[in-house]
């Protein structure tokens, strides 16, 4: 009987008593906002500005592009960044628009670095092709070249358009306006 009775006693003691136990809390807290992502553009070093396929900047060429005759070309940059309170990214498409398909035009477009100007010498010089040199006005291309954030590292793009040499006699007289779109995306 004397077991039964430990048994009984251990059992209250359990359940009517308290036992202590210290506790701590630790805790995290963080605030969250999204970044802004905004690219500009710029025609030969002028100003900076942001733009888009309805209001484009016009490019400047070197050489009149109106009276283009077979064998002549003419040379402009746009240079692509982003405004000093975006993010980084990249440029990831050149899109054309506008040209007609039986336009006897060609175009060509290379990265090159910030100076000098974009010219025939500079755009032979450059090894990184966006749109091969000879290529059709509607061409575009897929490209992965980095923008910084906070306008650092822009990208500066020279572009070659013209008559090729070859151009047959019922390239007189015809015209063409193309816009190009860059397309970007934040991130790397």
């Amino acid at each position: 009987m004397a077991g039964a009775g430990v048994l009984v006693i251990g059992a209250c003691a359990t359940a009517g008593s308290t036992l202590a136990a210290w506790t701590d809390d630790e805790a995290a807290q963080a605030s969250f906002s999204s970044g802004v992502f905004v690219t500009t553009g710029q025609v030969n070093n002028g100003a900076v500005q942001t733009t888009s396929a309805q209001d484009p900047k016009q490019l400047s060429f070197d050489t009149t592009v109106t009276a283009l005759l077979p064998g002549s070309y003419g040379y402009s940059s746009f240079t692509v960044g982003t405004t000093s309170a975006s993010v980084g990214g990249k440029i990831v498409s050149v899109t054309p628009s506008g040209a007609p398909s039986d336009t006897p035009f060609t175009q060509g477009i290379r990265v090159i670095p910030a100076t000098p100007t974009c010219s025939q010498t500079t755009f032979d010089a450059s090894s990184t092709v966006v749109v091969p040199d000879g290529s059709s006005l509607a061409q575009g291309a897929t490209a992965s070249q980095a923008i910084g954030a906070a306008g650092g590292s822009p990208v500066r793009y020279c572009f070659k358009v013209g008559l090729p040499s070859s151009a047959p006699n019922s390239a007189q007289g015809k015209s063409a306006t193309v816009t190009w779109t860059f397309s970007a995306q934040a991130g790397s």
